[in-house]
Order: structure tokens, then C-alpha cells, then sequence
């Protein structure tokens, strides 16, 4: 007889001698599962060792049916992130070391397990959240409460991620993520609004020559006492220079090459400061006191 066929029978028929059924069910971990479950509602000790070489129905036997923890069953759980996590959350209502390592390997299990099972920093599966922006932002607001610089690389490549992280995380500019969030006017003028407060030079062309964002930006800028000025300062001390990145952004790529490791326009050799003024004027028709 199927297992199948012995547990329709049991389920079925209820006064038979269910001994007589149970022994084709003792090998097959998803009818003795349903067996104690639904047919018997306690343990069904004979089926233990089929259940305990799943972790899928180890972690349901554990839930559903005991109540509490299945030692047995552990070695199966811990080797599935999902299983491992969701036994530490609805099990053990507490930390499951032994399924740590698996837990790690999941962007979205480490991070469960962090905010709902540890409550605190998951050290071992940070690895793991610092490959998606999204999970690195939220780690990085809920956890730690603070930055997380191993995310910060795959954060800075989204302008809605990188935007949420300068905003709402570090509470100040976040440079690696600038040309990305210069790519998005709406992320731009956000940035340069809620952020920066002033002028985002990275993006300031684009934001200028579009028809919505232009109005937006503007207004901003009256509203923050940060509107841009006629005539620039001279290139020296004084000039309102915001970030490494947006110097590279007027800086034509033949010529970053060569300034590579300069860090600011006051660092500039004459020759240098001559050829960034001529393009500031060319694309930005800037007229600059020399």
C-alpha cells in the first residue's frame, strides 16, 4: 500500500485500527506530517525520522505539531536559510546559531533575522545585505541605526537608495552617490533640497533645462537663500565648490586623467584652472573673473 493511499484511509475511516496504517507512512516525511498533524493533532513518534530528513516539514512538525523545538530535525532546518529563520523566529523565538551560517548566505533571511530574531546587528550576514541597496538602506535605518559602509558601494549606484541613505541615515552628503542620483532630476532637486540645501552643481544643467524641474529648483534655492548667482566668484578660495565629483563632471575625460588625484580646483596648476574656466564657460556660459 502507498502512503498516499494509507493516509486517505486513515483520514477517511474513522474506526479502524490505525497501527495497521501507520507503517506505510513511518517513510514518507509529508504524510506523517499530515498524519500528526491533522489525523492524530500530537506527535506521531514513528515518522520522526522521515520528517527529520526535511527541513520543510522538520520546521512545520516543530510548529505545528510540537509546539517547540525538534532537535532532530535541526541538522535538515539549518542547512535552508528559510527554514532556519523562520524555525529561530516561530520556534525558538530566539537565536539559532546552528543555522547562522545558512541564514548568512540570504540577503533577505539576514536581515529578517537581524530585525526580528537578534534585534540587533547580524555581524555574519552583512556580507550578504551589502549586495542589495534596498536591504543595505534599511539595515543600515534599522539596525544599525547609523552607516553601513560595506553597503555603501551597490547604494551608491541607485539615486533612490543613495537619495534615502544621504537623507534619512548619514544626515548629510553622500558623494559616492552623487553621478547616480545626478542621473534622476527628481532625486536631484530632492537632494539638492533636503540634503545639500543649496546648489547640486552635479546636476544643476539638467535641472535648469528642464521645463517642470527648472521651476522647482529655482524656487528652492530663493527659498534656502542659496539662488545661483549671476557671476560666479573668481576661481580662489572663495568659489562655491561642492564635491571632488562635480569638478570631474566639467572636467572633460582627457583632461581627469591627468588630474586624477587632485581633490579640489584650488589644487589646480594655472594651465589647469585656464582649461577649466574656458570649459565652464562653453558649457555652462558662466562669465568668470579671472
Amino acid at each position: 500500500m502507498l502512503a498516499v493511499e494509507a493516509y486517505q484511509h486513515l483520514k477517511t475511516c474513522a474506526y479502524v485500527d490505525k497501527s495497521n496504517y501507520e507503517k506505510w507512512l513511518v517513510d514518507d516525511a509529508h504524510y506523517s506530517y499530515e498524519y500528526a498533524k491533522i489525523i492524530l493533532n500530537k506527535r506521531f513518534k514513528k515518522g520522526e525520522n522521515a520528517i527529520a530528513k526535511s527541513g520543510y516539514y522538520s520546521y512545520l512538525y516543530a510548529r505545528d505539531v510540537l509546539k517547540e523545538r525538534f532537535e532532530d530535525g535541526e541538522p535538515a532546518i539549518s542547512s535552508i536559510p528559510e527554514y532556519a529563520y523562520n524555525y529561530a523566529r516561530h520556534v525558538l523565538k530566539g537565536r539559532f546559531e546552528a543555522g547562522e551560517e545558512s541564514i548568512a548566505t540570504s540577503t533577505k533571511y539576514s536581515l529578517d533575522y537581524a530585525r526580528y530574531v537578534l534585534k540587533g546587528r547580524f555581524e555574519a550576514g552583512e556580507k550578504s545585505i551589502a549586495i542589495n541597496p534596498q536591504y543595505a538602506v534599511e539595515y543600515a535605518r534599522e539596525i544599525l541605526k547609523g552607516k553601513f559602509e560595506k553597503g555603501e558601494k551597490v547604494i551608491a549606484e541607485m539615486p533612490c537608495w543613495a537619495y534615502q541613505y544621504a537623507k534619512h541615515i548619514i544626515k548629510t552628503r553622500f558623494e559616492l552617490g552623487e553621478p547616480a542620483i545626478a542621473k534622476d532630476l527628481g532625486y536631484s532637486y530632492w537632494y539638492a533640497k533636503d540634503v545639500i540645501k543649496g546648489r547640486f552643481l552635479l546636476a544643476e544643467d539638467d535641472l535648469y533645462n528642464d521645463k517642470h524641474y527648472s521651476v522647482l529648483y529655482k524656487q528652492a534655492l530663493e527659498d534656502l537663500g542659496k539662488a545661483k548667482e549671476e557671476k560666479p566668484n573668481h576661481l580662489g578660495e572663495d568659489w562655491e565648490y561642492d564635491s571632488v565629483s562635480q569638478a570631474w563632471y566639467y572636467i572633460p575625460n582627457k583632461k581627469r586623467l591627468e588630474i586624477k588625484q587632485k581633490k579640489d580646483i584650488n589644487v589646480m596648476t594655472e594651465e589647469e584652472k585656464i582649461e577649466f574656466i574656458q570649459h565652464l564657460k562653453k558649457r555652462r556660459n558662466y562669465y568668470v573673473n579671472t
